[in-house]
């Protein structure tokens, strides 16, 4: 009996946790965008003095949440920009207190 199709070999696993993090860039692209679009239909539905229906609560939503959703990306990619120390960059021996 051979070794099972659905197992990895060791040698893949290994590799596999060797590869870096992936840039959150194309993720901030794409809230960007949602984030834009819902500005774009919140104003429509407020300068055309619309009922607020389905489409501008949940345009008012992604205004408030894709920020939250977004704050980690944005910081870490600012920091790596920036080259801020983070809370995880500490000299050793240096405490917060």
């Amino acid at each position: 009996m051979g070794p099972s199709p659905y197992r990895v070999p060791a040698s893949l696993a290994e590799t596999a946790g060797s590869i870096g993090p992936s840039s959150d860039a194309g993720l901030f692209t794409v809230f960007t965008v949602m984030w834009v679009a819902s500005v774009i239909r919140v104003l429509v539905a407020v300068l055309h003095r619309e009922a607020l229906g389905q489409e501008p609560v949940v345009a008012i939503l992604v205004l408030v949440l894709v920020p939250l959703l977004a704050r980690d990306s944005l910081a870490s990619m600012l920091r790596e920009k920036i080259r801020i120390p983070g809370p995880d960059d500490r000299a050793p021996g240096c405490s917060s207190t």
